[in-house]
């Protein structure tokens, strides 16, 4: 098996942890930076959700911090409500501009009655009045130019890995709850995530976007023998086989862990995987999963073997998930891959974000010379139209920042629920009271945050071949050795070796791998017919990476 795509092994348990936790707090950092470097930013329909929906948890995050992530935008808009307070009108300029044309009126009433010198008198003191409070009132464009510098500070220490939590932030009490509805998707030894899939093309939401789905089945070399096998003791069985085979293998950057995936329809009102508040739990602890395997009814649910694969390089990150099951006498196994890439708004787009701050408050843009080279005595190309389709780009015209309104600022609440929450959970109540499956199932799903800011997979024109290659030398991997351990449990695999008794994975058992967006896995039809190992050819089809 070719493995050259493989990296070399070198990183244990606790470096997997730790290089997860880094590429999750980067992940963060970059989003948040993103959306705060919005010109629109902060407005109410820009912010994010801080509270999850009726009957709902937040879900679970793939290498993203969403509560870091709600924690950044509060404490950058509490920011920005500070810097309004300092520039808030305070009542004494008016008092004062009113007060000292009186105080001039009645000194001059005091010396001179003559009501031509009072009148003259009275429009140079209400003029001497205004002028006063326009000069002591808060300048707007010092406060919009407070507010850019600060938004700045805040992007660059984002980009640069520098921002830290505000000392003086205070996290209200029933935000913390709702931080706590909030899942890291961390598959180890003491947690097994609980993932609930609202749609069939996307049975794992928080891994990421759907790379692959595939089956393989096995007959029984032994009926009596594969007979006496329960479902439960095969997967755990073979995943057991498969996590001490891959802990050998050289596969850089491997975790392990199981996940349970419930089907939304399917959770009953009463069911256990709702607490007292029919919110669905977000884990349960490692050791129930065997005990949870066939004992609950009430809900639709998989539990699968999952490894955890990151390219820390590249920002991104596979997870295979693997599930065998008995199919009569037969036996099976599932497997699906997602991927996850970096921010679609990387590093680069805050550079250009500050650097459009700088220009801005230097109030002086990049002006280009008007050139034109002459290629023949009869031709000429136009740089300056060039240049000009260059400086139309959004990074070089979009404003850093709109002017902010300080009333519209201080409404701004990212702790004020939706409108219509409290209608939504009262017709939703009225449904519990005649239906017995969970209330939640009927809110349309939606991608999380990291999912939708993100690419599929990482890399540019040099690191994407790497990348791709190195998910399916690890999808071969690990189909390899399932089908070994399939095989040694009692069932017949001769359907996946060649004419040498060597596995193979037939290519046309592969129904979809990155179909019309990233590759198509194919193999080679003259090695098949020739009975030949079947390599895996990988052949671009777009270059789209969304």
């Amino acid at each position: 098996m070719d493995t050259s795509l493989i990296q070399e092994k070198e990183a244990s348990s606790e470096d997997f942890k730790e290089i997860k936790i880094q590429m999750s707090y980067r992940a963060t950092d970059i989003i948040a930076g993103a959306l705060i470097a919005d010109k629109n930013f902060p407005q109410q329909n820009t912010l994010p959700r801080f509270i999850p929906l009726p009957f709902n948890n937040f879900g679970h995050f793939y290498l993203f911090d969403h509560a870091r992530f709600l924690t950044i935008i509060y404490d950058t808009l509490l920011g920005f409500k500070k810097i309004g307070k300092e520039y808030k009108d305070p009542v004494w300029p008016l008092f004062l501009s009113i007060g000292i044309p009186i105080l001039l009126m009645s000194i001059v009433l005091s010396f001179s009655p003559d009501p031509e010198y009072i009148f003259y008198c009275l429009i140079i003191a209400v003029g001497f009045g205004f002028g006063l409070y326009l000069s002591l009132k808060p300048n707007e464009k010092k406060f919009n130019e407070k507010i850019a510098e600060y938004k700045a500070n805040v992007i660059a220490d984002l980009h640069n890995g520098e921002w830290e939590e505000n000392s003086e932030l205070q996290i209200p009490e029933h935000l913390e709850y709702f931080f706590s509805l909030i899942g890291q998707a961390s598959c180890d030894e003491e947690l097994c995530p609980v993932i609930i899939a609202f749609d069939d093309r996307h049975p794992f939401p928080g891994y990421g976007k759907l790379l692959l789905d595939n089956q393989f089945v096995c007959a029984p070399k032994n009926i009596e023998i594969t007979r006496q096998k329960k479902d439960a003791d095969l997967f755990f069985a073979v995943t057991a086989k498969l996590e001490e085979s891959l802990s050998e293998s050289d596969i850089s950057n491997i975790g392990f862990g199981k996940v349970i995936v419930l089907n939304s329809g399917s959770i009953s009102i009463d069911s256990i995987w709702l607490d007292e508040n029919k919110i669905p739990y977000l884990n349960k602890q490692t050791s129930e999963v065997e005990s949870l395997y066939d004992t609950d009814s009430s809900a639709s649910k998989r539990i699968y073997f999952v490894v955890e694969v990151l390219f820390p390089k590249y920002d991104s990150a596979a997870c295979f998930f693997v599930r065998s099951y008995k199919a009569g006498n037969s036996a099976g196994f599932h497997i699906a891959i997602t991927t996850i890439g970096p921010p679609e708004k990387g590093e680069q787009y805050l550079k250009d974000r500050i650097m459009r701050h700088n220009m801005e408050v230097n109030e002086a843009d990049t002006v280009f010379k008007k050139e034109v080279i002459s290629v023949t005595s009869n031709s000429t190309i136009s740089i300056d139209t060039e240049l000009s389709k260059i400086l139309s780009l959004n990074k070089f015209t979009e404003k850093f920042q709109v002017p902010i309104e300080r009333d519209n600022l201080e409404k701004i609440d990212p702790l004020e629920e939706d409108k219509d929450d409290e209608k939504i959970t009262q017709r939703i109540s009225e449904i519990v009271n005649n239906d017995t499956t969970w209330p939640g199932q009927y809110y349309f799903y939606q991608n999380n945050i990291r999912e939708r800011k993100s690419l599929k997979l990482g890399g540019d024109f040099f690191g994407y071949p790497e990348l791709i290659g190195s998910i399916t030398s690890a999808y071969s991997q690990i189909v390899d050795r399932m089908l070994s351990i399939m095989e040694s449990q009692g069932f017949d695999v001769s359907n996946y070796k060649d004419k040498e008794g060597k596995l193979t994975i037939n290519a046309e058992k592969i129904e979809q791998v990155i179909v019309g967006e990233l590759v198509n896995l194919k193999s080679n039809e003259e090695d098949k017919n020739a009975g030949k190992k079947s390599d895996i050819k990988i052949t671009q089809t777009n270059n789209t990476n969304k």
